[in-house]
């Protein structure tokens, strides 16, 4: 069991998050307001204790109701 070492989400509109994981928990909480709708391409990259990490990626669609 390799704990996590780290998070980074890219937002897909320029923004991101990088957070250090340390004692089991995150470092800090995370959110995101989009200022335009749109189509926006997210993606998060965790890393473990090894420096190995996995990546996953989401299309997200803001439109106005």
């Amino acid at each position: 069991y390799n704990e996590f070492a780290g998070i980074v989400i890219d937002y897909g509109d320029g923004d991101h998050f990088d957070s250090r994981i340390e004692d089991s928990g995150l470092a800090g909480a995370f959110w995101h307001v989009y200022d335009v709708p749109g189509t926006y391409e997210v993606e998060v990259t965790i890393t473990d204790g090894d420096g190995r990490e996995a990546t996953a990626t989401c299309t997200l669609v803001w439109a106005p109701a």
